[in-house]
């Protein structure tokens, strides 16, 4: 296995925009929750393509850049599960 006892977070490019490979993310969130392991995924390129409910994916975060999407650039989205500590900047 790649998780390590000391792995603090998965994170996966959620579709890849230059060869097109989609990630099983609801089957990598299985195994990260299992070792209790927070799960990120960069989503992107999947907007407007895949589904992006965070309920279904398995995730814990996910992250969108506005610009990819037709928001002027310099806006994102940061979408974080509950038990995700953040601390403000």
């Amino acid at each position: 296995s790649v998780l390590r006892p000391d792995t603090a977070l998965v994170t996966l490019m959620y579709a890849n925009n230059e060869i097109g490979t989609v990630q099983n993310l609801a089957a990598l969130g299985s195994v990260t929750s299992a070792h209790k392991i927070p799960f990120h995924t960069d989503a992107v390129q999947a907007a407007g393509w895949l589904d992006l409910r965070v309920g279904s994916l398995g995730v814990d975060a996910l992250s969108l850049a506005g610009h990819k999407i037709g928001a002027p650039k310099g806006i994102g989205l940061a979408w974080l599960r509950g038990r995700i500590p953040v601390e403000p900047l």
